[in-house]
């Protein structure tokens, strides 16, 4: 006998309904979210990477993350046509603070982000760049609770990508200095300078070594430039542990050592007591054993730090320029040859 049995009204509507009923209820959940572009999932998956603590998961697991990290930010900082290619750049770049504590990043790395980076700039101007790549701003958005040394370094990689190597601090360089200040207040509240003793204060500009030893940058600079054995040239004057520096942030350093020696030899060249070839041969080998960097190295970003200010006006500054050549070929008489 047949039936004319009713189906219930919601199960009349999901069968009338179909596919389009599970389609439209995908469309009114996503409704109100907001997809991410592409620079964004870079810089949230770049501060899940910096968020691994040492302690948790395999490091198996930590090291297959981040080279995943760096394979796709590498795609895409290749392709130029990429609008995403400077942020990937960028982050790059800022993949050394990814690195454990005492660990130096592949050289390899380095050398692809900064040949990069000179294609960007080749192609659409410092202007294009600064637009595209990831300010400092958005890391420390992402980074709210990063380390002291994490945040010292990513300070150096910004520098760096930024370009900035002469005048006042950027904005956010300064923001970047107090979040590390602030950040070695929350991990040492009570602490001092290793070289001054005195106690940190929230805008004090500090520098962060591997050893984690904090330091004023100007204590830093002077301990760097002062007298010291050369056997403790390179070590931590507190636990006399190595200060390692990844590649990028170590160019960083050299930079600003460099910049100082030039201004400084300028001094002197205007005040009638030019800096000679030993002179500059010393200061080239005890920067570079203070930071493990190479005398030669050292050598040609002094001479372009040099030929730079010459063409801003330093016209007394040109003639420095050949005693550097003769500084370099008098290397050995102030250089070890197993440094050049």
């Amino acid at each position: 006998m047949p039936t004319n049995r009713k189906r219930p009204a919601a199960a009349s509507e999901a069968s009338r309904t179909g596919k389009r009923g599970k389609v439209r209820c995908r469309q009114r959940q996503g409704k109100g979210s907001k997809k991410r572009t592409v620079r964004e999932q870079l810089l949230v998956e770049f501060a899940a990477v910096a968020k691994l603590e040492p302690g948790r998961g395999t490091s198996r697991g930590r090291a297959g993350r981040r080279a995943r990290l760096l394979r796709s930010l590498l795609a895409i900082a290749r392709d130029l046509r990429r609008k995403d290619a400077a942020a990937a750049c960028s982050l790059l770049i800022y993949s050394e603070a990814l690195e454990p504590e005492g660990l130096e990043s592949p050289e390899a790395v380095a050398v692809e982000a900064v040949a990069a980076r000179r294609r960007l700039l080749n192609r659409g101007g410092r202007k294009l760049w600064d637009q595209g790549r990831i300010s400092g701003q958005e890391l420390l958005e992402v980074l709210p609770n990063a380390s002291a040394r994490c945040l010292c370094l990513l300070q150096r990689l910004v520098s760096l990508a930024s370009g900035r190597k002469h005048g006042e601090p950027s904005p956010e360089l300064a923001a970047m200095a107090l979040a590390t200040a602030a950040a070695v207040l929350r991990s040492d509240p009570e602490g001092s300078c290793a070289i001054c003793l005195e106690a940190w204060s929230p805008t004090a500009r500090l520098l962060v070594p591997s050893c984690g030893h904090t330091l004023h940058v100007d204590c830093f600079w002077a301990m760097i430039a002062g007298p010291c054995s050369q056997a403790m040239r390179g070590l931590c004057r507190t636990c006399r542990r190595p200060s390692i520096w990844s590649p990028l942030a170590r160019s960083n350093l050299r930079c600003t050592l460099t910049s100082a020696a030039s201004a400084a030899a300028a001094r002197c060249q205007e005040a009638g007591e030019a800096m000679g070839p030993g002179d500059f041969a010393a200061l080239c080998v005890q920067f570079g054993s203070e930071i493990g960097d190479r005398p030669s190295d050292l050598w040609n970003e002094l001479k372009q730090d040099l030929a730079r200010r010459s063409i801003r006006g330093f016209g007394c500054v040109s003639s420095l320029l050949s005693l550097i050549d003769e500084a370099e070929a008098q290397a050995a008489d102030g250089i070890a040859p197993e440094d050049l």
